[in-house]
């Protein structure tokens, strides 16, 4: 990824929009081979209704239950080269559209929280590890070590996963790095998740079946709100956290 010269937040502004779909399917718990096929599928689903980018909840690929997981990390979590992923990469590369798929990750021993990022041609671009844990988490998970900013189409887009969007500064430190967008794969529980996240829902899918919310954002509504609220514009030059950048094509 290119750096920008400017200010905190300086960086042009997209030239077009772009389609973001949002996945929600129920994982099948510490079956990776199955949720990846699920992924794969809604992949292709995403691609058919415009969709450059779609982010699927967090821990999708490997379910949510700790005990499971930690109990055999090398086939409940995900792991480096990791061939049961394969039908996702596939499905990016004959589509053309990337994907943000959440995991437990095991690398090294230690398990995170981790979202796999894969670009336009099917390739791995990154991994992001939740920066923020819940404190049920803490016993399982290593908390990951730096931001992550996306570039797609023009479009900078900070990347977070659940528990990561209830801290300002996370949002802020993106911001920061000039991104255009907050993009953010959850699991918001009923009951506390519904305390825990943030904004005014705008679709929401159902709670039974797989389904897709697109999403389509425009640089002018970024540009008009920019205008309005000029604070980003105004911030003096700050120290943010360290941030892997990565081009998604």
């Amino acid at each position: 990824m290119t750096e920008h010269a400017g200010g905190p937040g300086v960086h042009p502004l997209p030239a077009r929009p772009i389609r973001i779909a949002a996945a929600q399917a129920q994982a099948q718990a510490g079956d990776i081979e199955a949720d990846t096929a699920t992924a794969a599928a809604m992949i292709r689903e995403a691609a058919a209704a415009g969709a450059r980018l779609v982010v699927f909840p967090e821990k999708f690929l490997s379910g949510y239950e700790p005990d499971r997981i930690q109990s055999d990390p090398r086939r409940h979590a995900v792991q480096p080269d990791d061939p049961r992923p394969s039908p996702i990469t596939g499905a990016c590369r004959e589509t053309g559209v990337a994907a943000v798929v959440g995991a437990a990750f095991h690398d090294q021993g230690d398990l995170y929280v981790s979202a796999l990022v894969i670009g336009t041609h099917g390739q791995f671009v990154t991994r992001y590890d939740k920066q923020h844990l819940f404190k049920s988490e803490r016993k399982v998970y290593r908390a990951g070590a730096a931001g992550c900013t996306l570039e797609l189409d023009g479009w900078r887009l900070g990347l977070g996963i659940c528990y990561d969007s209830g801290f300002p500064e996370h949002a802020r430190a993106a911001a920061l790095d000039g991104c255009h967008a907050y993009v953010v794969g959850a699991l918001f529980s009923v009951g506390n998740g519904y305390h825990e996240s943030r904004g005014r829902p705008l679709a929401e899918a159902g709670p039974d079946q797989p389904q897709l919310i697109t999403a389509d954002l425009d640089p002018r509504t970024l540009h008009a709100v920019r205008d309005a609220e000029p604070m980003l514009r105004d911030l003096p030059a700050t120290t943010t956290h360290p941030r892997d950048r990565h081009r998604l094509a």
